[in-house]
């Protein structure tokens, strides 16, 4: 394993155990209400014009399981909610370092969508720490806290 995939693990690790407590509430228009103790798988889809890494579907899908996880809900395989990335943009890792917010930013942002309800969650960074895997990950989470609420 190289030093940078080394690296990037670690940084994952550290990243999702920071921010799978520290989740804020998604912008909701008719959030789906889960009464129950299980929340529905999470299918991730690119629903916008760019190009997404083949990574992101995973790292947004940990985040909601590891909120999952931590909230002790469980997740039903037989129930399905859709996150569909509709922004997303990513900037190179040497223009993060060297120029932070002047390099652009890291976002996502994705429409989630259950049983005909919907809600929007987004998450960006300008700062030279966070990366879009950190980003996909906590949108994972704003999924989690949408959809368990």
């Amino acid at each position: 394993m190289s030093l940078k995939s080394t690296l990037g693990a670690a940084g994952l690790a550290l990243s999702l155990a920071v921010l799978s407590g520290c989740a804020s509430s998604p912008t909701s228009t008719n959030a789906a209400a889960n009464t129950s103790g299980a929340v529905p798988k999470l299918k991730v889809v690119n629903n916008c014009s760019c190009q997404v890494p083949q990574e992101i579907p995973g790292l947004i899908n940990a985040g909601y399981s590891i909120a999952a996880h931590n909230a002790g809900k469980a997740i039903n395989q037989d129930d399905e909610a859709t996150f569909a990335i509709t922004q997303f943009s990513q900037r190179s890792a040497a223009g993060r370092l060297l120029a932070g917010a002047m390099a652009g930013k890291d976002e996502i942002t994705g429409l989630v969508t259950y049983k005909g309800r919907t809600f929007t969650v987004n998450e960006y960074y300008l700062n030279i720490i966070n990366t879009i895997d950190d980003a996909a990950n906590k949108v994972g989470i704003y999924a989690f806290k949408g959809l368990a609420n």
